[in-house]
């Protein structure tokens, strides 16, 4: 987690690069997931997925900054709330 959320940072283009397109691949799976879970809502923009991937991205990397790596599961709790309120919500919600 610390090499993928802080050191990449310092490893070039092409491992930023690989990064990012890992965050939009994980908000991609966000967007499927409210889609066949939500058929009959109208879909949210694909933006609003990838500010919930990256914001869970931040949040992991700010814990890890600040010496909690052991205590990252503790963000189960918020990371699922946040998601239950995203992929719940409506194309018009958000």
């Amino acid at each position: 987690a610390r090499t993928y959320l802080l050191e990449i940072h310092v490893a070039g283009s092409g491992a930023l690069d690989a990064r990012n397109e890992a965050v939009v691949r994980y908000a991609e799976g966000f967007r499927r997931l409210a889609r066949r879970a939500f058929p009959e809502r109208p879909a949210a923009p694909r933006d609003v997925f990838l500010v919930l991937a990256a914001g869970f991205d931040q949040l992991a990397a700010g814990w890890l900054r600040l010496g909690r790596a052991e205590r990252l599961p503790e963000l189960e709790p918020t990371f699922t709330r946040c998601a239950i309120a995203i992929l719940s919500a409506s194309g018009e919600d958000v």
